[in-house]
């Protein structure tokens, strides 16, 4: 079946109606969209930031009954809320909307792990990614971790691993055909998208929607809310902990063991290892599932986790200035993220956080605030919103800078034996990413200690 009967099957339609799409959203997942879209003979039109376009540069606005005219499917961008006015009209008419994922979901020949959840996602599907090359196959690192479903879907070959990080936004339209399908945890985060926390929770679960009896379907088991959507699905079911014994992946002692259900059977001890902190060791176990049931062997499990390195901007080390090590986790977009990067810090810490206002409440970023943590720096948007949550009686001392030059300068003045960027939010108060803010605090950094 030729690319474009492909996808006009997944939307119930005939290929020969399929002849025009509309690319709702730019950015890279819509321009990875429209070309995939344009190899399977289909022609493209453009909707983005209020503007209709045609033909690449052609900018005119239109009202949305206009949008909608002679367009047989349209693909979402998943910066685009699903209660978009454009998608509403599109829907009115009849017009199937699938997002960018399940446009890569259907051309996609090649078999699938997707990885969800509030935190870890990144981590998680380069760890499995790295496994996997690591036997040998063709494994790719895929979706929201920065490289779009659809840019590589169709020439995936059948032998291939798609690796998917799939966040909530990419699931507002439903899920993914994937063979493995992992939920880390579920806390609560992009309250200013969602409509309240079951609605989030509600979206991550749909991950699953599309998998089949026979996939497999792995949970964290220390996770209340995962641990209850894990009842709800219709694929085998497994687990994580590192707190008990389970089925799946855990922690026992010193050693991790895998029990795929005829029986447990030790995978490799902790020592192999690199990463810091529970968190960490948490998205080890999720990977060391998922692969086990793709097959890997122990060896070549316990050679991964000794040679993968936390991605960019994970909690990651950038230098010393005069007994202060400095971290960077621009990475960390919520406030569990920052928490569990402050549990990782040996130590005093002063910390640097602010950003994109999420509309998130801050009371329990205090309450769960390591002691260690002496100094609270905010730098961002969404500054005023930590302050006023903060208790009377904090014994950590807040401070508040206008640009994050000013809060690397002072952080580094307090003489803490750590100084960690750790924002827990977005970054779109000032960046295009967590990427770009990473960037600019390291540049920052050295700029100060040079």
């Amino acid at each position: 079946m030729d690319l474009r009967s492909r996808i006009a099957a997944a939307v119930d339609m005939s290929g020969d109606r399929l002849r025009r799409a509309l690319i709702v959203g730019l950015g890279e997942s819509g321009k990875s969209a429209a070309k995939l879209l344009e190899r399977a003979g289909i022609e493209c039109a453009y909707y983005d930031d209020g503007r209709h376009i045609c033909g690449g540069d052609d900018r005119s606005a239109m009202n949305l009954e206009q949008i909608a005219d002679g367009v047989d499917i349209a693909v979402l961008n998943p910066a685009v809320a699903h209660d978009h006015p454009v998608v509403a009209a599109l829907c009115a008419k009849g017009i199937r909307v699938i997002s960018e994922l399940q446009l890569g979901d259907v051309v996609c020949d090649a078999r699938k792990i997707a990885v969800g959840g509030t935190n870890g996602k990144t981590t998680t599907v380069s760890l499995i990614a790295h496994i996997l090359r690591g036997c040998g196959m063709d494994a790719r690192a895929l979706g929201n971790i920065g490289k779009p479903f659809s840019s590589e879907a169709a020439e995936m070959p059948q032998y291939g691993v798609a690796v998917l990080e799939v966040s909530s936004f990419m699931l507002e339209c439903g899920g993914v055909g994937a063979d493995v399908a992992v939920l880390l945890n579920v806390t609560p985060d992009h309250l200013d998208r969602h409509v309240d926390f079951a609605d989030y929770a509600r979206t991550k679960a749909r991950m699953f929607e599309r998998q089949h009896a026979c996939d497999k379907a792995v949970f964290n088991a220390d996770d209340a809310v995962a641990f209850a959507i894990a009842s709800k699905v219709k694929s085998e079911t497994y687990f994580f902990s590192t707190l008990g014994k389970c089925r799946g992946a855990y922690r026992d002692g010193s050693d991790i063991f895998f029990d795929g259900g005829d029986g447990a059977k030790r995978v490799c001890g902790l020592d192999c290892i690199k990463l810091v902190g529970e968190h960490n060791l948490s998205d080890c176990l999720a990977a060391i599932a998922a692969c086990k049931l793709f097959g890997v062997s122990d060896d070549a499990i316990a050679k991964g986790l000794s040679t993968f390195h936390a991605p960019k901007y994970r909690l990651e080390y950038i230098c010393a200035y005069h007994g202060t090590a400095v971290f960077n986790d621009s990475k960390a977009t919520n406030i569990d993220g920052t928490i569990a990067a402050c549990e990782a810090m040996k130590g005093t810490t002063a910390l640097i956080v602010g950003g994109y206002d999420k509309k998130l409440s801050y009371h329990g970023f205090f309450s769960r605030l390591p002691s260690g943590v002496k100094y609270l720096i905010c730098c961002g948007a969404n500054s005023d919103s930590i302050i006023e949550c903060a208790p009377r009686d904090l014994s950590a001392r807040i401070f508040r800078t206008a640009t994050l030059e000013r809060a690397v300068m002072l952080g580094l003045s307090l003489g803490t034996d750590n100084l960690l960027f750790s924002p827990s939010t977005s970054s779109y108060d000032s960046y295009l990413n967590y990427r770009e803010r990473g960037r600019h605090f390291e540049q920052a950094v050295r700029t100060f200690c040079a």
